[in-house]
């Protein structure tokens, strides 16, 4: 009996995302944020000459409960374009982190001298061509990421999130935007 009222609620979720192109489930309202990914993710919005539909999960727990069966995604914001899951904050939240993780492996392999990881490599490797490629790839692998890098960070965002909420795929993008 209990099925028919979170069934209901299923399908306007839903309708909701189906009915607008750009939708954002957060807690809080755009213009009363009530936690700090959402209201990133609404001043980004904001941000762009795009309009969006905006759904408080705050008043209604079984909101949020829905929504995150129906996108298998369990955290908020959920953004919605095109009735495709885009993702949230938590998504851009992630990316600093990931970059302070790698970035000290990186330049602890620049930094090190080739001539002292060369024998490791051969230790570990029993042919010599492909311990000369990894030595090769280590020499060429700091360059071309802090390079990414800094290239990524150069990108407008506001033209980067457009694309985003046009559909663009990753690979657009990079070769749009960062070409």
């Amino acid at each position: 009996m209990t099925e028919q009222p979170e069934q209901n609620l299923r399908d306007q979720i839903a309708a909701a995302i189906r009915d607008n192109d750009v939708i954002l489930f957060m807690k809080g309202t755009p213009e009363q944020p009530m936690c700090g990914f959402s209201a990133r993710t609404s001043a980004a919005l904001q941000s762009l000459p795009v309009e969006f539909a905006a759904v408080d999960v705050l008043p209604d727990p079984r909101i949020r409960q829905e929504l995150s069966s129906l996108s298998n995604w369990p955290t908020i914001p959920q953004l919605f374009v095109r009735g495709e899951l885009v993702g949230g904050a938590g998504l851009f939240a992630l990316w600093p982190a990931m970059e302070r993780a790698v970035m000290p492996l990186a330049i602890g392999l620049q930094v090190t001298p080739l001539v002292a990881i060369a024998p490791i490599l051969l230790i570990y490797v029993d042919e010599p061509h492909t311990a000369l490629l990894l030595c090769a790839w280590v020499v060429a692998f700091f360059p071309i990421l802090s390079n990414t890098l800094a290239g990524l960070r150069a990108t407008d965002a506001g033209l980067s999130e457009l694309f985003q909420l046009c559909g663009a795929t990753r690979w657009q993008r990079l070769r749009w935007l960062l070409v």
